[in-house]
């Protein structure tokens, strides 16, 4: 009895120590020092702004890099710092927005590291958007997509069709993407058209595949299915966001 009994005593000691680790895992983040909380005030401001130094190269008053040092201190610098702030501050977004953002931050790292880690890899860039460097060209190239935030935030504010809000997001992306590979093959050597092109998939393509599986480039959705829009010049000057990002982050949390 008295070796049951001490079995007994032994097994209740185990559980109520299971128990108690069990009750620790569960609940003692709970009791963990918080985290220091994000400001969230005029984070969309924030976005903007953080997403026009993400995107570097399309930011009108950055001129194209013309060395690798220039590339590395200017434009890898200034975007992997973007990067870091954009992911820290994601929790101030709804969930859905939250995850695309995430997959937008994650198109971008990758393609800075491919283009940025290397003194080679930094080389190709500046040689391939050489003819980029004339501030005619880049400025068109600029007005690409000027004229796509111009369209967002038009869908932002005046598309009342839930359903064809984030469509309209997929199909007017597709065209700016044909404005800028229309002025790079008219403008720049064949190498530097398939360069930019395989520089804008490797940005965009995790979004693309996650937004726009119905929404194909050149798709019939896309021509039948939506009305056009068409701003005029002034509409297209009158812009109010920096970046694409910020008119497609508020349509997704629209929808």
């Amino acid at each position: 009895m008295d070796f049951v009994a001490k079995n007994h005593r032994t097994s209740t000691q185990l559980s109520a120590g299971f128990c108690l680790v069990l009750l620790v895992l569960v609940f003692g983040e709970s009791y963990a020092a918080p985290r220091q909380q994000l400001n969230c005030e005029n984070f969309m401001e924030k976005i903007d702004k953080w997403s026009n130094e993400l995107y570097v190269i399309t930011d009108r008053l950055t001129p194209i890099p013309k060395t690798q040092e220039e590339m590395k201190d200017i434009y890898c610098t200034k975007s992997k710092a973007a990067s870091r702030k954009l992911r820290q501050h994601r929790p101030c977004l709804k969930a859905f927005p939250s995850q695309v953002l995430n997959v937008i931050i994650s198109g971008a790292r990758k393609t800075l590291r491919n283009v940025c880690d290397t003194v080679e890899s930094r080389e190709e860039f500046v040689e391939r958007s050489q003819c980029l460097q004339d501030p005619v060209l880049h400025n068109k190239v600029v007005d690409c997509q000027d004229s796509y935030i111009a369209q967002m935030e038009y869908v932002r504010d005046n598309v009342t069709n839930m359903d064809h809000k984030i469509p309209y997001t997929c199909c007017y992306y597709w065209e700016t993407k044909s404005c800028i590979l229309g002025l790079v093959k008219s403008h720049c050597p064949t190498a530097s058209l398939e360069y930019t092109e395989n520089h804008m998939n490797d940005l965009f393509s995790e979004t693309t595949d996650l937004l726009c599986n119905k929404w194909e480039a050149d798709s019939v959705n896309c021509k039948k299915n939506l009305l056009p829009i068409k701003l005029s010049r002034n509409a297209m000057k009158s812009k109010k966001s920096s970046s694409f990002v910020r008119p497609n982050l508020e349509i997704y949390t629209q929808t």
